[in-house]
């Protein structure tokens, strides 16, 4: 994990219902966190409320922003947007 590096964010302890977010290492800090866990600096954007920060995650709240990871975010946000859209014809 280096600077520029891009991952989501599987949980955020600082904004709870900001997670699974795309977002971009500012610095890594190997050690830095509690009982020496690495520490990565993410800068990212709250799609709900457009509110930009940089916060410290540990590595466990992470996870590669690779084209992979980044399609099956995709094909689950499609497929829970169809169930919505399902729920709404049939509650009208």
């Amino acid at each position: 994990m280096k600077p520029g590096d891009r991952i989501v964010i599987r949980f955020n302890p600082h904004r709870e219902h900001a997670s699974g977010i795309v977002g971009t290492v500012v610095s890594y800090e190997p050690g830095a966190g509690f009982m020496g866990t690495d520490l990565a600096y993410v800068k990212y954007t709250d799609p709900r409320d457009g509110f930009t920060e940089t916060s410290p995650f540990g590595k466990a709240n992470l996870m590669a922003g690779d084209r992979e990871a980044l399609l099956a975010m995709a094909v689950r946000h499609e497929e829970q947007a169809a169930a919505l859209r399902q729920f709404a014809e049939e509650s009208s």
